[in-house]
Order: structure tokens, then sequence, then C-alpha cells
């Protein structure tokens, strides 16, 4: 029988996921509030104008069908809808707790106060006297539900608090969920995974380069060979402590930690995947994340041979400013451009989050990856 899926969220973003589940032969279902939006471009769909943050819309589509799985690959908002529909009708899914745990970071560090793991020092805002009488600066101010860098600040000094708590206001209520946290000195991994029927794998280790302070906008993402010998027996054992934590029971995760020569420190993870992640572990020659996904929301089993280290390196670069085209042409020039994607729009003139970029390009190369680093 023909598995029937929903998927939630229509975006280049989740068109990897899509093209993969039309290309098994499933009968592919996408909700999406833009009619313009990229799935609404790909054959082999049905798709319906929805807008995910309208629950009852969404619930009465999926009550006049019957679905196989419900998946929001990489949204915050299609994950959170996906764990609200599953309380209802009982698709597998990770319950709303979990879901939620890994959506609000408040509530996240809360969660990991009681395991081993490493975590910046935090806590919410209450008045910028009682902030330095806990913390030393430099500092991070954020939101507790963000992505893409959204309303995330790195402060120096007294002077510049002002400006951070504004903008991290912005993307939530009130003053009082502004987090503060500890800044953690290190290098920068995200680490993607795929559970499955009790058991957690790595599926990708990304090496990422950040913008420069106050911002820290995700600009280029790495994988190498090299980097994910080094990590893999060391992060194994960290995300099998952390995702039994947080009752991930099904699905990617998305986990961003720092490493240095005290431990791994959580800096964020989401119950999705992350950004572009499966093309570019594609781009790796590894694991077919997306099949990896329909696997385990289908409850299907996943092998150990189904998960493959990378045999090439490979790069995603986030094109913000006019002369990241330089390094995108030269890619291309060396003949390593694996695929691009670019939005039809300029440049923003001071980027502060992932939502301005205009344009990806992915490179494959087995010689030095670094050499298109933006």
């Amino acid at each position: 029988m023909i598995k029937k899926l929903l998927v939630l969220g229509g975006s280049f973003l989740q068109s990897g996921l899509i093209e993969t589940a039309v290309s098994k032969g499933y009968d592919v279902h996408v909700l999406d509030r833009d009619i313009f939006c990229y799935a609404n471009k790909i054959n082999g769909i049905l798709f319906k104008n929805i807008d995910l943050s309208n629950l009852n819309s969404v619930d009465q589509y999926y009550s006049k069908h019957s679905f196989d799985a419900v998946i929001g690959p990489v949204t915050e908002l299609g994950n959170i809808t996906a764990a609200n529909l599953s309380e209802k009708y009982g698709f597998l899914y990770n319950d709303l707790s979990a879901v939620k745990a890994t959506t609000d970071k408040s509530i996240m560090r809360t969660a990991l106060n009681c395991t081993n793991l490493d975590t910046p020092k935090f806590k919410q805002f209450i008045s910028i006297d009682d902030v330095l009488a806990n913390f030393d600066f430099p500092l991070i101010v954020k939101p507790p539900i963000s992505s893409a860098s959204r309303g995330v600040t790195l402060v120096n000094r007294k002077e510049d608090f002002n400006n951070a708590i504004n903008e991290a206001h912005k993307f939530c209520d009130h003053l009082s969920d502004i987090l503060i946290e500890e800044y953690i000195v290190g290098e920068q991994f995200s680490i993607e995974t795929i559970t499955s029927r009790g058991n957690h794998y790595i599926v990708g280790i990304t090496k990422e380069i950040m913008s420069g302070p106050p911002y820290f906008v995700e600009r280029t993402d790495i994988i190498s060979i090299d980097l994910y010998k080094n990590y893999i027996s060391k992060f194994q054992e960290y995300i099998n402590i952390l995702l039994d934590s947080l009752g991930i029971t099904v699905g990617p995760c998305h986990i961003e930690v720092k490493v240095n020569t005290n431990g791994i420190f959580l800096i964020e993870i989401a119950s999705r995947s992350g950004l572009l992640r499966d093309r570019l572990i594609t781009a790796s020659k590894s694991s077919n994340y997306n099949e990896l996904i329909l696997k385990s929301y289908l409850d299907q089993e996943i092998k150990e041979s189904d998960i493959k280290a990378p045999s090439i390196n490979a790069l995603l670069g986030v094109m913000m400013h006019p002369s990241d085209l330089n390094i995108y042409l030269q890619a291309k020039k060396d003949e390593v451009l694996y695929s691009d994607y670019f939005f039809g729009k300029g440049p923003e003139i001071q980027p502060k989050r992932l939502t301005d970029a205009y344009g990806y390009f992915f490179v494959q190369s087995s010689g030095n990856i670094f050499d298109y680093v933006l």
C-alpha cells in the first residue's frame, strides 16, 4: 500500500525531504501559507494553502485524510503543530513536552540540570543590576524561542546592554522571558542525529563558522572526513545522554555545541533537521538523511549500515554580503561547485540573521575545503 505523508512547510529548506518522498512513490501532501512557496512547484505532490499557525485548519485537513506520517522537517512551527496533532491522533512523533524542551531554551536548560552535561550558566532577565551581580562580560542575550540567530547578541559592556535587550524583546512577549547566558569560547559544531526505536544515530558532524560579534550569524558549514573521525566517538556518548534526558524518541535533531578543553557545551537543540543539512550531508557522500527521516517517522527499521561516514569534504556557504559572490564564483571556476540556490533578492545592508541570506552554495572537494569559507 502506498504510504501517505503530510509535510508541514513548503519552503526550499523542506524541499529535499519532499522530493525524496515523491521519488519513493509516496502520496505527499504539503501545507504552507505561501501559495508561491518552493514546494508548490514540485511535481507529484498535493499542495494546500494553509497557515501552519492555525492549528484548527491543519487539524481539519488531517481529519479528512488518513496519513501514515506527519513531518515538520525543518520548521519550528511545523514541528510544534505536528506534536500537537500527534497527541490527538496518535501517529508516531515526539510528544509535546519533548518538542517544547527542544524549542524553548529555558525549558531545555532546566531539564538538563539533572544531568552531568555541561551547559552555559544562564538566568532569566530581571534587571541589569541582577545581570551585573551574576555574570561577567562578555555574555549572550537571547530570546528563549528563536532560530536563525534571531534576537541573539553578544554584549561586552554595560553600555551595550539595552540594545541587546531590545533586540531579544522583538522575539518574545515579556522582558522576563529573555535569557542571559555565559559566553563559551570554543569551536562550534552541529551534530545531526536520527532517532528510531530507542536508538540514537549520528548522521553528520558539521563545523559551523559564524560571523563576528555581536550577532553570530551562521555563514559557513563544513563536513570533513577528518573532523568526523576525530569527533564521532566523543559525540555519540554525548548525544545518547542528551536525547534520552529530553525525551526524544523519533526523528531528526539538530544539536549545536561548543567544544573546548573543559568539555562539550550545549548551545541549543531542535527536534528537527538543521539548515540544509540534508543537502550538505548528501554532498559529503555519506548517509541519505531524508531517507532516514522518512524511515524513522514511518517506523521502518534503521540499520547500522544505513549510517555512513563522509567520503568527501563538503561545504555550505550562506551568502549575505555582495563580496560572497566572489567565493561562489571561485568555487565555480575551480569546478568544485556542487549546487546552488538563490532567492532572487539582493543582499541586506546589515545582515543580522540567517533569514537575511540571498542565496546558498554547496562545494564538494577532496582538497582544502576551507578555501571557500565565507
